[in-house]
């Protein structure tokens, strides 16, 4: 676990992130520059977000407070603590 400028925990990268365009073909422009683009070891995939529907939004909103509370409810080892 990391720890915010706030002093609040956090899980770090969940591995995805969103980028906001101007116009779809600003999108199509950034999937095409992107998708398949080496970081290291890793490949990236880049697609177009389609936006939840509120009752969907909602409900993925709740199950993520949930893993959130169940990420800072229980402590983190970590190999410095084992040692």
């Amino acid at each position: 676990m990391r720890r915010n400028r706030e002093g609040r925990t956090f899980r770090g990268s969940r591995g995805f992130g969103f980028v906001e365009v101007e116009d779809a073909s600003q999108q199509k422009e950034a999937v095409e520059k992107v998708e398949g683009t080496l970081i290291g070891d890793r490949k990236l995939s880049a697609k177009i977000a389609n936006e939840m529907k509120e009752a969907d939004a909602e409900e993925a909103a709740k199950e993520a407070q949930k893993g959130d509370a169940a990420a800072t409810a229980s402590p983190a080892v970590t190999s410095a603590d084992a040692a």
